[in-house]
């Protein structure tokens, strides 16, 4: 046991001194590209199962609307373990900085116990009201063969929203310790067996949308199981015993205080995403076939915030547990730019190659209209969502989640859903003009949180520099 604690030592040591010290871009790249691939592989799963659910009927709405109903409830599933991941990741970056050893020893199992109630409780809510739920959700035109398809996917999938719980919060430990390489290898296992599967359960056993999901749900698992290997062969410098046990009330609360804002972050999204699946499908099915085409794809932009973010998280929390407010302010700047602009090259080919695409998905040419329309209006403003992600993950790693939120609730809740509403159902507008208020929302909801989280880390900055200046002045007048 001495030996695996050494062990143990010596690999945070190695992994935080570099982060501590080291050239910030090398350092930020190393941890956000592994990342970056797993979300890019994330976005496979999405798309594979998009392209091989559309093959079952390549000319029918009905299939990929009625899948998209399950995309807000999806969200609801991601915002939570998002939550967890977070409070986590920030709990053990803070802690290695500080080199608190009772947190380290703690936060995983801490980790564990929330995912596991969220799992047993969201998940046993789904089975008895899922039906009732997605046709809420439904728009007032969608046909009665879209919401079957979405029942079927839904119930096939409530098995991996439960499992996602715990591979959030091992991601979490990993994050927090700088380790995205297994991140990145977890997701590249899932996206393989999920291409294999899907073919298999949709179109061999004949189980369609249903499918899909499966395959999904069992594709989750074989990553969960990898990540569990990774603590199991002390390949992690953090020790799990794997008894909830062995959690620690201070540690659950300071998850919970990260958490709950990240998860109400999320949630607010994926309010107005039903609110807006609601609006397109009150529009046609045909624009919630396009709006859902375009959600898909759009996530290849965001996944740099989320990439670059988890870097962001990682060396900000450290740094910041070690108190040099110098460094986590260059990270800061360092990274914001380094996203910037790598989603702007992948605006650049997003919008040269939008058709083309869209041709894969379906072969109705007006669907492929409108959802080339929406990419050229929208996707150069999610820019400013990419930054959005890398500013809320810097406040996340000072321990501070609400900023976060209140910079979505502005973004979302005062902006995207009222005008929205306004534009189609007081003004008669269209889609175009939907998109034009979701592109303002996206540029403002970026200008607000750069302004604030740059002010906070400058001050951070300045109060210690002066607190530094008093300490040494304290120390020559008693020297």
């Amino acid at each position: 046991m001495k030996e695996k604690n050494v062990k143990s030592e010596q690999i945070r040591s190695s992994i935080a001194g570099d982060i501590l010290n080291g050239p910030i871009i090398p350092l930020t790249i190393k941890i956000a590209m592994p990342f970056l691939v797993g979300q890019l592989l994330i976005l496979l799963y999405s798309v594979v199962d998009t392209l091989f659910i559309s093959m079952i009927d390549n000319s029918s709405t009905a299939l990929i609307s009625g899948v998209g109903l399950v995309l807000p409830i999806f969200m609801l599933f991601v915002a939570l373990g998002t939550g967890i991941f977070s409070g986590v990741s920030s709990l053990v970056a803070r802690g290695i900085g500080e080199k608190n050893n009772t947190v380290l020893n703690k936060a995983a199992d801490s980790g564990l116990l929330i995912s596991l109630i969220i799992a047993a409780v969201s998940m046993g809510v789904l089975f008895l009201l899922g039906k009732d739920i997605l046709h809420a959700l439904a728009g007032k035109e969608m046909s009665e063969e879209a919401i079957n398809n979405a029942i079927r996917y839904l119930y096939s999938l409530i098995p991996g929203f439960g499992l996602l719980m715990f591979l959030y919060s091992l991601l979490g430990v990993l994050q927090g310790e700088g380790l995205t390489r297994y991140y990145a290898q977890s997701m590249l296992l899932s996206t393989l067996a999920n291409i294999i599967l899907d073919p298999i359960f949709i179109f061999v056993f004949g189980l369609g949308t249903a499918g899909a999901a499966l395959a999904t749900s069992i594709s989750l698992a074989i990553a969960l199981f990898y990540i569990a290997a990774v603590f199991l062969t002390k390949k992690s410098s953090l020790n799990i015993k794997w008894n909830i046990f062995n959690s620690e009330r201070s540690m659950i609360s300071e998850i919970i205080k990260i958490g709950i804002p990240q998860v109400f972050t999320v949630l607010i999204i994926s309010v107005a995403i039903m609110f807006l699946n609601n609006l397109m499908g009150s529009i046609s099915q045909d624009a919630m076939n396009s709006w859902v085409l375009v959600g898909r794809m759009d996530e290849f932009i965001i996944m740099v915030g989320y990439s670059f973010g988890a870097a962001t998280m990682t060396l900000v929390g450290q740094n910041y547990g070690n108190r040099n407010y110098k460094r986590v302010l260059s990270v800061y700047k360092t990274n914001l730019l380094m996203g910037i602009i790598l989603a702007a090259f992948f605006v650049i080919i997003y919008n040269l190659s939008a058709r083309s695409i869209f041709s894969l998905f379906t072969s109705l040419p007006h669907i492929i209209d409108w959802s080339v329309a929406q990419v050229r209006i929208v996707a150069v403003t999610q820019i400013g969502v990419v930054g959005t992600i890398i500013i809320t993950s810097a406040f996340q790693a000072t321990g501070r989640a609400l900023p976060g939120l209140i910079v979505n609730i502005i973004r979302m809740g005062l902006l995207i859903i009222p005008i929205s509403y306004c534009m189609v159902m007081v003004f008669s507008k269209g889609t175009y003009e939907v998109f034009l208020v979701i592109g303002v929302a996206n540029i403002t909801g970026f200008i607000i949180a750069h302004a604030w989280c740059y002010s906070y880390l400058k001050k951070l900055e300045h109060r210690f520099d002066l607190k530094t200046s008093d300490d040494v002045c304290q120390s020559i007048l008693h020297g």
